[in-house]
């Protein structure tokens, strides 16, 4: 017998197929290979034909999760990059253009940002020009009302566009309902962790910008 090892060789799990083979070694030549698609190691005499072998260690299901998160996040900052501010700074001016009353604690309350990183977060957008300047001549910087730029609402206006064309997209992917689903599965998620969600389902669930009540 002749063992061709492919791809992850060097698993606790190809090594015991390594060593049942050679305790009962098959007359055929064959390829020991690692199936990405399944998960699975398997034996191929040729093409056609294939032996599962055994899984791999199972992995974390919430694994998907992250990498679409990833991939969503990445496609976020290479649709908003060169229209003068981040992703980030984007959700950031969505909130505050959203509270009726948006001083930095209830904006940093609102996307569970502790009161450090909400401050550098406004020194971040005032130095990029998404936010007026502070007019503050006494009391406390936390208090103060924080009020979007003419450049700031002009990012808000196209983050929201980049917001819209990510959720068709994903829509065409899934399907509407299916998305939902994932929506207040999400929302739960973040609940269940201890984080509360900046707004209401409802607004999220609004079939228009403004269509909220």
């Amino acid at each position: 017998m002749k063992l061709l090892l492919r791809g992850r060789t060097q698993t606790p799990q190809t090594l015991r197929c390594v060593s049942l083979l050679k305790s009962a070694p098959p007359k055929a030549d064959l390829t020991l290979t690692f199936d990405y698609a399944h998960m699975n190691f398997v034996l191929a005499k040729n093409k056609s034909q294939y032996i599962n072998f055994g899984m791999v260690d199972r992995i974390p299901q919430f694994h998907p999760i992250l990498h679409a998160a990833q991939i969503i996040s990445d496609k976020l900052r290479e649709d908003l990059a060169g229209f003068g501010g981040t992703s980030t700074q984007g959700r950031v001016l969505d909130v505050i253009d959203r509270l009726e009353d948006p001083v930095p604690a209830r904006v940093g309350e609102a996307l569970s940002l502790t009161a450090s990183a909400m401050s550098q977060m406004v020194q971040r957008l005032r130095k990029a020009g998404l936010i007026e300047p502070s007019t503050r001549t006494q009391g406390r910087a936390y208090s103060e009302q924080l009020v979007l730029s003419a450049n700031g609402k002009d990012f808000l206006h196209k983050t929201r566009q980049t917001w819209d064309q990510i959720e068709r997209d994903l829509i065409e992917i899934v399907g509407e309902d299916a998305l939902a689903n994932m929506f207040h599965t999400s929302y739960d998620i973040v609940q269940g962790l201890g984080a509360h969600p900046p707004f209401p389902r409802d607004i999220h669930m609004a079939k228009k910008r403004n269509d909220v009540s």
